[in-house]
């Protein structure tokens, strides 16, 4: 059974056009905050009497935009590495590198947030991190090899 869970993760890993990954890297984004931002909610570090600024106004952090914000992100990594794909050699070591600038860039609103609890700082930190790690891997994990021309 171990050599079977073995050969298919080899199967899937590297093997899947850059779309499908792409859409892959995007559902797993939406996934991986909602979950994380449920854990958060659940161990009471994102509490909703902070408020974040947003187009509409001042708004606790909610589940739909957290969704919809780490999908976006993950559709923008996934163009990004279309375009590292059909312009360099080096595609998965540079979108690493220029993904792990963007996850710390994207944390810097975090610490514009009125008097927030440490607790939530950290959370935030992490869902950045964990997001972002999920799809750069996705991306990077399940794309296949370009083909030499």
């Amino acid at each position: 059974m171990a050599a079977t869970l073995s050969r298919t993760r080899r199967d899937i890993r590297n093997s899947l056009p850059l779309w499908q990954s792409a859409i892959a890297s995007i559902v797993l984004a939406a996934l991986v905050g909602a979950i994380s931002y449920g854990i958060a909610r659940a161990a009471g570090t994102l509490p909703h009497s902070v408020l974040v600024s947003t187009p509409a106004g001042d708004e606790p952090i909610t589940l739909a935009p957290t969704i919809i914000m780490s999908a976006q992100g993950a559709l923008a990594a996934s163009l990004v590495y279309a375009l590292l794909r059909r312009f360099t050699r080096q595609a998965d070591r540079i979108l690493w590198i220029v993904g792990a600038i963007v996850i710390l860039l994207s944390m810097i609103p975090i610490f514009g947030i009125d008097d927030p609890p440490a607790r939530m700082v950290v959370t935030l930190v992490l869902m950045h991190i964990v997001v972002g790690v999920a799809t750069l891997a996705a991306l990077t994990g399940l794309t296949a090899p370009r083909r030499s021309a």
